[in-house]
């Protein structure tokens, strides 16, 4: 089972105890919510996805994914490899943390 790395977030792959939410967003979309690598092989890249999750401690490594509602509308692809399928543009950086703690939110405007 993958699960999100964002702080927070309780969104994950499967059938068994999912969040409401999530559970909402696959009903709308038809379709199951989409879990994405962070890009390893792009340190600069991988960097900017470590400051923007702002885990304290945190070290991704190639399980670690980060779910779509965490990225802007503009940064999801669809259908670039197959009908249907969800992608990432290139320059996708995770942005939306509406279940961030509220200290990391005062945190993060004050930098």
């Amino acid at each position: 089972m993958v699960s999100c790395a964002v702080c927070g977030c309780s969104h994950r792959t499967g059938n068994r105890n999912k969040p409401a939410s999530q559970v909402k967003f696959e009903e709308q979309n038809k379709r199951p919510m989409k879990f994405f690598r962070f890009p390893l092989s792009n340190p600069e890249k991988w960097q900017k996805w470590v400051l923007a999750i702002r885990r304290n401690n945190f070290t991704p490594c190639k399980y670690s994914r980060v779910c779509e509602i965490h990225f802007e509308k503009k940064f999801l692809k669809k259908g670039v490899r197959r009908v249907g399928c969800i992608s990432l543009s290139p320059d996708a950086i995770p942005t939306i943390f509406p279940a961030h703690p509220p200290d990391l939110e005062k945190l993060a405007s004050k930098t």
